[in-house]
């Protein structure tokens, strides 16, 4: 565990070479879905294998998923009732086939990784794009992040790669038999998920908020000072075709056009509340929707994390709230373009403060 603690500032290259020869531009990939780090002590390790089996009984892979499943370490069985079937499973393959791309870091060589990859049991559509493989030859990549716990084994662990600075940080430190870490996985991408979706549904409200308050700043006559107003000069093009031209600009451009002269202000604004109405379109088409196509989000208290961490570890404590979120129906789609589009929104939204 000591050595885990150099993990924490320590980065991963930006780019990785899979066992089957792809590259990987992680700095590009973090910013569209969640990277996570699966980090397997050996070849022979059970637990790597055991726990994508797992991932994919729960909805990892696009086929319908047997509605029992027995850890043939501990005896445990793992049951999907028909509902969850039906609806969890359906949030499961949107979190694990959609917002994540998964990377088992396995010690060894090439040809042995390869070898080894075939216990992983997984189809090939399943993996290609969504689990890839990287061979550690002489664990030079474990032993540069502080992963290793000999001259022969990798500390398992589940980490997530953050986006930037391609940190790591920590999901699940030590898996063994029966301790797999996919509750703690879930939790984390779901958590994650709804966070930015309620986010996201904030912004669409604070929308509609804002272009009142600008409708009524329209109407203010001493909104720029005089002195600013009189030294523009009328526009030498039509207002349609200044509104063409100011479609181009920025969030930041706009609003330094906007305070040269009323009339241009008044343009920005058609502009600005065009573009709102745009990606606030946007961002509806990905949230998620009820039976009714209604957008089905409520806010959550305590934090989002607090309460997906209960319902993750203790399947006997149940919110209707977080139920109601499971079972909605989600366009597949990665949540992080999700959360682009909020920042867009959000940066359009900041003009009007």
């Amino acid at each position: 565990m000591l050595q885990l603690a150099e993990t924490q500032n320590k980065m991963l290259p930006k780019k990785l070479v899979t066992a089957e020869g792809k590259v990987l531009d992680l700095e590009r990939l973090t910013q569209f879905v969640h990277v996570i780090l699966i980090t397997v002590s050996s070849l022979r390790c059970p637990i790597g294998p055991q726990l994508l089996r797992i991932l994919k009984f729960i909805g990892l892979e696009n086929e319908d998923s047997n509605e029992t499943f027995t850890d043939p370490f501990t005896g445990t069985t793992l049951t999907i009732s028909q509902e969850d079937l039906e609806r969890l499973v359906k949030l499961n393959r949107i979190l694990l086939r959609w917002d994540t791309l998964f990377l088992i870091l396995l010690p060894g060589n090439l040809n042995d990784v390869l070898e080894a990859r075939s216990y992983y049991t997984l189809r090939n559509d399943t993996n290609e794009g969504r689990v890839e493989f990287l061979a550690d030859e002489e664990m030079a990549l474990a032993r540069s992040l502080g992963l290793t716990t000999s001259n022969t084994y990798i500390y398992p662990a589940i980490f997530h790669i953050q986006p930037k600075t391609l940190q790591l940080s920590p999901i699940k430190i030590g898996l063994s038999p029966g301790y797999y870490g996919y509750h703690s996985l879930i939790s984390f991408l779901a958590a994650t998920r709804l966070e930015i979706e309620v986010k996201s549904l904030k912004a669409i409200i604070d929308s509609e908020t804002r272009i009142e308050q600008m409708d009524l700043s329209r109407s203010d006559d001493h909104a720029l000072p005089q002195s600013s107003l009189s030294s523009i000069p009328n526009p030498a093009f039509p207002a349609e075709i200044m509104e063409t031209i100011f479609e181009f600009l920025n969030t930041r451009e706009l609003e330094k056009v906007s305070s040269l002269s009323r009339e241009w202000r008044h343009i920005v604004f058609r502009v600005w509340r065009n573009k709102v109405r745009r990606v606030t379109g946007s961002v509806i088409d990905i949230l998620p929707k009820d039976d009714e196509g209604k957008i089905a989000l409520v806010h959550t208290k305590p934090s989002v994390h607090q309460q997906l961490n209960r319902v993750a570890h203790s399947p006997s404590i149940t919110t209707s709230r977080i139920q109601r979120w499971r079972y909605c129906h989600r366009p597949k789609i990665p949540v992080l373009q999700l959360e682009r589009k909020l920042l867009e929104l959000s940066e359009l939204l900041s003009i009007a403060t």
